[in-house]
């Protein structure tokens, strides 16, 4: 059971991160500004959300280990 709530919470950090990216491709679709910002706020708060349950899911272990692998210092 730890094992499954760990890949679930390590997918909706993606599904985040993906609601985060999502908002610099709507610069390429027809809509109008009022549409934009409607859906660049929805996108914010499904994004937040996501990540933060994710980050309870996934527990301080591997989120310890998630955020140094962020850190450019290790990459090589």
């Amino acid at each position: 059971m730890k094992t499954w709530r760990k890949y679930f919470g390590i997918m909706l950090i993606i599904l985040s991160a993906i609601c985060w990216f999502t908002i610099f491709l709507l610069g390429n679709f027809k809509l109008s500004v009022a549409q934009v910002s409607a859906i660049t706020a929805a996108l914010i708060i499904v994004g937040e959300i996501l990540f933060w349950s994710g980050s309870v899911l996934v527990g301080t272990e591997l989120w310890i280990k998630f955020k140094k692998k962020l850190n450019p210092k290790y990459w090589f």
